[in-house]
């Protein structure tokens, strides 16, 4: 196979994978908005990842600002400050010429120079 060919098909496969977690990320934040989502383990079963992994996302989340708390008494996750999540999918990579006709926002160049973040 040629080698861009198979750069190609790396990409497309790693870019699945992320439009997956997003996936995940965007329904955990609509069942936390809705506050009706049981214990880890069962929140954890609806997202189709293992507990751990919950606990990761929540320190993901945690790490961007976002305070996720469990009330025992309602059995349920919740927001525990004004922060919320929003997920744009699909994920996607644009050139750094298509940057300037995105209106707002800023854009910060990775350390290896072939990824561009969207803030």
């Amino acid at each position: 196979m040629h080698k861009n060919t198979l750069n190609a098909v790396i990409i497309n496969i790693y870019m699945m994978t992320l439009n997956d977690k997003s996936e995940q990320i965007d329904f955990l934040a609509t069942l936390i908005v809705r506050k009706r989502n049981g214990k880890a383990c069962q929140l954890a079963k609806r997202i189709n990842v293992l507990r751990s992994k919950l606990y990761d996302m929540f320190n993901d989340l945690k790490l961007l600002g976002v305070d996720i708390k469990y009330d025992r008494r309602l059995n349920t996750f919740y927001y525990g400050n004004n922060l919320r999540v929003k997920v744009n999918i699909p994920i996607e990579i644009i050139s750094e010429k298509e940057i300037g006709t995105i209106n707002g926002g800023k854009f910060y160049r990775s350390p290896s120079k072939d990824l561009l973040f969207l803030n």
